[in-house]
């Protein structure tokens, strides 16, 4: 058995899943993340989950007065109660975008917000488990090239790396010489991953010929497997609903 461990950057897979249904005008669904990573770690055969590692950072108070960071903090804390399931908090902190206005949360022109510590935490965790030999699979969900020196150092270490990833996102060019394995997930590939309260989004028209990647719409028949641009040879998932899933707000 090969022991798998995963690694999200939450902001990173965020942003990418909601640019891939926003670009075909549907809704952003609401994945059950249990689901959804036993699934991707039989992308390598003979692979077992142990555990999956949430990297998300923590709104400010500032930030707090805003219901949908609101919900979305509360919804952080829901993962902590799945089993095998760990989330490390970084930092989101705001500033005045004019020293002479003080920040409102009702006008967004007048502050910014950045993430903080996110990146860190995930290579000093994927770093520390693999020197204590933890896993022997690490599966990053980032299209982050930042990660590059990470994944060097972890398949001198005698680790197999998986680069997970949205279709759609730009992977730099250096993620394929530093990663043993990359996996492009699609819509196809989320909507065997719903939340089982989740209604499946709105088919949009199909593309032309040629045109959809391997992708299944909403109401049609999945592509076999080897349609998927990673290559990943896993059969059209069974609803096997996992229960505590939770989905991105």
């Amino acid at each position: 058995m090969i022991r798998g461990m995963i690694f999200v950057d939450l902001l990173n897979f965020d942003i990418a899943l909601h640019s891939l249904y926003v670009a075909n005008d549907l809704p952003t669904p609401r994945l059950d993340f249990v689901k959804l990573f036993r699934k991707v770690v039989r992308c390598v055969e003979g692979t077992e989950l142990l555990k999956a590692y949430i990297f998300a950072p923590r709104p400010d108070e500032f930030l707090m007065q805003d219901d949908h960071f609101v919900r979305y903090y509360r919804w952080l804390q829901t993962l902590k109660t799945l089993p095998f399931f760990d989330v490390i908090e970084g930092r989101y902190i705001t500033r005045a975008t004019d020293p002479n206005e003080p920040k409102d949360i009702n006008k967004p022109w007048t502050y910014v917000k950045s993430e903080k510590g996110n990146d860190i935490n995930l290579a000093i965790t994927a770093l520390s488990n693999a020197f204590f030999n933890s896993y022997d699979a690490a599966f990053f969900f980032s299209a982050d090239s930042d990660y590059a020196n990470v994944y060097s150092m972890l398949k001198h270490m005698g680790k197999l790396v998986i680069q997970v990833s949205v279709q759609g996102q730009n992977l730099n060019k250096v993620l394929a010489t530093t990663t043993d394995k990359q996996i492009v997930l699609n819509k196809w590939y989320f909507e065997n991953c719903l939340l089982a309260s989740s209604p499946r989004p709105a088919a949009a028209p199909r593309p032309a010929t040629g045109a959809g990647d391997g992708e299944a719409m909403s109401g049609e028949t999945p592509l076999a497997p080897e349609s998927l641009a990673n290559g990943c040879d896993v059969p059209p998932l069974a609803d096997d609903s996992i229960p505590g899933g939770n989905g991105i707000l």
